[in-house]
């Protein structure tokens, strides 16, 4: 993981995330896909950077969504109407 020390960058990049702050998560988009995320560092910023660096949890990541494009997928209703029926 690289640190960037806010101080040292460029002063438009100082602008930049000063508009960011108090806003919750922020994606930006390239592309029309999303390329980068914003987000408050909290008590779970060590598991997500740990989890991003293991390879076994990125390959079931991306079975997950070999899987969802050829079986498809379920929207949030979809799967709580289901949830609601089975218990």
């Amino acid at each position: 993981m690289k640190k960037i020390n806010l101080e040292e960058c460029d002063p438009k990049v100082r602008e930049f995330f000063s508009q960011l702050e108090g806003n919750e998560n922020v994606i930006i988009y390239k592309d029309e896909k999303p390329y980068y995320f914003f987000g408050e560092i909290d008590d779970f910023s060590e598991e997500v950077r740990s989890l991003s660096n293991n390879q076994e949890f990125l390959d079931f990541l991306d079975r997950c969504r070999q899987r969802g494009k050829t079986e498809g997928t379920l929207s949030l209703s979809e799967v709580r109407r289901r949830l609601a029926l089975e218990s």
